[in-house]
């Protein structure tokens, strides 16, 4: 599990790592994404665990939107 805390602010942060997370080749990475009702300022990430094959494969040809 991975806790990510963009804090409350205006919310952008919080919007801009959603929609990172949300990518395709992301969303492979891991199992849910949770946000907390009480606690607007964290986010949630539980981490797929790796297979005997190794972890998720990200094919090489996509292009990635990192977010920066």
């Amino acid at each position: 599990m991975v806790q990510l805390i963009p804090g409350k602010g205006s919310g952008k942060l919080k919007q801009r790592v959603l929609a990172f997370l949300g990518q395709r080749h992301i969303r492979r990475l891991y199992h849910s994404v949770e946000t907390l009702a009480g606690n607007e300022g964290r986010v949630i990430v539980r981490i797929r665990l790796a297979s005997a094959s190794g972890i998720a494969h990200v094919d090489d040809e996509e292009e990635y939107d990192w977010g920066m």
